[in-house]
C-alpha cells in the first residue's frame, strides 16, 4: 500500500477526534451560562434570607450557640470528569501546600480529587460523588458535634481563562448581622409578628439553616462553573492543536501523493523505452 494512504487514514481519525472535541467544548460552553445564572439565583435568594434574618435580629435576642467540640474537616470539591487542564490537580495540589496539616478529617467530593490525593499516598475521610450528600454529611456532623469547624476547597471562578483554588470557612456559619442591618435607605421595618412568641428562635435557626445552605450550593455552583470553563478553553487549545496536526498530516499527504505519482510515471517512462 502506497505510504500516502497511511497519511490519509491518520487525517480521518483526526478529523473524527476533532469532531468529538468540538462536540465536548459546545456542551461545556452551553453550561457556562446556565451555571452563572443558577449562581445569581442563589445569591439573590441568599439576600433574601439574609434580611429576614436581619430583621429578627433587630428585634430579638438571638441565643448564642454552645461552644462547639469536635474535630476540623474540610471538604475539596472536584468533579468525576476530566479534560479540565489540570485544574482539579491544582486544587489538590492547594490542599497539600496549605491545609494538609490543618484539618483531622478530609471529605472529598468528586473520583478525580481522590485519585490525585492517592497518587500523594493519602486517602480521603469520606468520599463522595455527590456535593449534597457531602453538605448532609457535615452539616449532620455538626450538629452531633464531631465537627468543630468544616472548611470548603473549590476553584474558585475569576474568569474563563484563570480559576484559584480558594479555602473558605462554612461551619460554625457566620452570619453578617452588621452589613444585613443596614436596612435599604435607613429606614427600619417594624418588627416582626411572629406567634407564638417561642417559636422566633425556631424559625431563626431554620432560615440560618437555609442561609448556609444557600451559600454551599452557591461555592458549589461557582466550582461547576470554574470547572465548565476550564474544559472548554482546554477543548479550544485541543480543537487548536488538532486542526494544526491535520494541517501537517495534509502536507505530508500531498507530499508523499506526488512522490508517489511521479515514482509511477518514471517506472512507466522506463518500462515504455525499454520496449
Amino acid at each position: 500500500m502506497e505510504n500516502y494512504l497511511v497519511y490519509k487514514d491518520q487525517i480521518e481519525g483526526f478529523r473524527e477526534v476533532g469532531e468529538t472535541v468540538k462536540t465536548v467544548e459546545k456542551i461545556a460552553a452551553s453550561s457556562i451560562g446556565r451555571l452563572r445564572q443558577e449562581r445569581a439565583n442563589i445569591n439573590a435568594y441568599q439576600v433574601n434570607i439574609g434580611r429576614a434574618l436581619a430583621r429578627l435580629s433587630l428585634f430579638h435576642e438571638i441565643e448564642k450557640p454552645s461552644k462547639v467540640t469536635g474535630v476540623s474537616a474540610i471538604i475539596v470539591l472536584t468533579s468525576d470528569k476530566g479534560l479540565t487542564g489540570g485544574l482539579w490537580r491544582r486544587t489538590i495540589d492547594e490542599f497539600l501546600q496549605t491545609a494538609r496539616e490543618n484539618y483531622e478529617v478530609v471529605i472529598i467530593v468528586g473520583t478525580r480529587g481522590d485519585k490525585y490525593l492517592k497518587e500523594e499516598a493519602l486517602s480521603a475521610t469520606k468520599s463522595f460523588e455527590s456535593d449534597i450528600d457531602a453538605l448532609h454529611y457535615v452539616t449532620e456532623g455538626f450538629r452531633t458535634k464531631r465537627f468543630a469547624r468544616v472548611d470548603i476547597l473549590y476553584p474558585k471562578f475569576i474568569s474563563l481563562a484563570e480559576h484559584r483554588p480558594t479555602i473558605v470557612p462554612f461551619l460554625p456559619f457566620s452570619f453578617d448581622q452588621t452589613t444585613l442591618r443596614s436596612i435599604e435607605s435607613g429606614v427600619e421595618f417594624g418588627s416582626p409578628i411572629i406567634e407564638p412568641m417561642h417559636a422566633r428562635s425556631q424559625i431563626y435557626e431554620r432560615l440560618l439553616h437555609k442561609y448556609s445552605d444557600a451559600f454551599f450550593r452557591a461555592v458549589a455552583a461557582e466550582g461547576k462553573l470554574s470547572e465548565f470553563s476550564a474544559r472548554t478553553v482546554s477543548m479550544e487549545h485541543a480543537s487548536a492543536k488538532t486542526e494544526e496536526l491535520i494541517r501537517g498530516l495534509i502536507l505530508g499527504y500531498r507530499t508523499e501523493r506526488r512522490r508517489s505519482l511521479t515514482q509511477k510515471q518514471l517506472e512507466s517512462f522506463i518500462a515504455h523505452k525499454i520496449v
